[in-house]
C-alpha cells in the first residue's frame, strides 16, 4: 500500500470516530465534537485532517469553543492562538506517524522474545525493568503493570533480562493501527535498541494485517528521530489546551 493510501486511511478513520461522536457528516473546515472519554478534564485537542480539523474536547466546554467551528481548516497553531484567546492553555504537542511500506531495521545481538502478560515468569522480568525505568518515560511508553498491553515485544540478553520494551493497543479512532510504545532501559541507551524493537514488534504483528501509529511529544526529539529511522511519516502535529473548569 502507497504511502498516501495509509495516511488517508488514519485520517478517515478518526474522521468517521468524530462523524459516530457527532451524529452528522463533518463538511470541511473546522468542526468542535465534544467525547465523553474527555469528561471532566477541561482539554480539548486539535487533529488537522487535511481539508479538515477536528477538535476533541470534553463536553462540558463544547458550547464554549463553538467560535472555532467555520469553512476554514484552521492549523495547530491558529488553533493554539483561538483557543488561546477563549481562555486556554497549550499543555502539549504531538507528532502522529504511521508506517510507509516495511520497516527498516537492523541486526543486533539481543534476542526478541513476545511476551505473555499472564504468564508469571514474563511479569517478573516487567516488574524488574519498569522499576529501573524513569516514571515519565514509563507514562509515555504507557507502560503500567495493571493495564498491559495485549502485544508486547522485548529484547531480552542472556540472562533474560529486558533491555528494550515495545507493545501496542488499538488506536481508538481507528481500529485498524497498532498504537505503538516503547522504552528502552536506562542503562542500555544510545545503542539503538529502541528502533530494533520497533522493528521486531512490527515484524511480529505484520501478519495479522495491523498497519501501525507512532506518537511521540513534540519535545522527544529522540523519540521522533528513532520513528523516521523506521520509515515512519508524520502525519500531522496536534495540540492540546486546557481550560479552567467553570466555577
Amino acid at each position: 500500500m502507497e504511502h498516501d493510501d495509509v495516511v488517508q486511511v488514519f485520517r478517515d478513520g478518526i474522521r468517521r470516530f468524530a462523524e459516530g461522536l457527532s451524529g452528522r457528516p463533518l463538511p470541511a473546515g473546522t468542526s468542535v465534537v465534544g467525547d465523553v472519554d474527555r469528561s471532566g478534564s477541561s482539554t480539548a485537542v486539535a487533529y488537522p485532517l487535511g481539508p479538515r480539523t477536528v477538535v476533541f474536547c470534553d463536553p462540558s466546554i463544547e458550547s464554549r469553543l463553538s467560535d472555532l467551528n467555520g469553512e476554514r481548516a484552521l492549523t495547530v497553531d491558529e488553533y493554539a492562538d483561538r483557543a488561546s484567546l477563549l481562555g486556554g492553555e497549550v499543555v502539549g504537542r504531538g507528532n502522529n506517524r504511521v508506517l510507509n511500506g516495511p520497516i527498516a531495521s537492523s541486526a543486533g545481538d539481543l534476542s526478541a522474545l513476545v511476551l505473555n502478560p499472564e504468564a508469571s515468569r514474563d511479569l517478573r522480568r516487567l516488574e524488574t525493568f519498569i522499576a529501573a525505568c524513569d516514571p515519565d518515560d514509563l507514562d509515555e511508553a504507557e507502560l503500567d503493570l495493571a493495564e498491559l498491553d495485549r502485544h508486547i515485544v522485548v529484547l531480552v540478553d542472556g540472562d533474560g533480562a529486558i533491555a528494550a520494551y515495545a507493545s501496542g493497543r488499538v488506536w481508538t479512532m481507528g481500529q485498524r493501527f497498532d498504537d505503538i510504545g516503547v522504552i528502552v532501559h536506562p542503562a542500555r541507551r544510545r545503542a539503538g535498541l529502541g528502533a530494533r524493537v520497533v522493528a521486531a514488534y512490527v515484524e511480529h504483528r505484520r501478519g495479522s494485517g495491523a498497519r501501525f501509529l507512532y506518537r511521540n511529544d513534540v519535545d522527544n526529539v529522540a523519540s521522533g528521530r528513532l520513528a523516521a529511522s523506521l520509515g515512519f511519516e508524520l502525519v500531522h502535529t496536534i495540540a492540546a489546551v486546557r481550560f479552567e473548569s467553570p466555577t
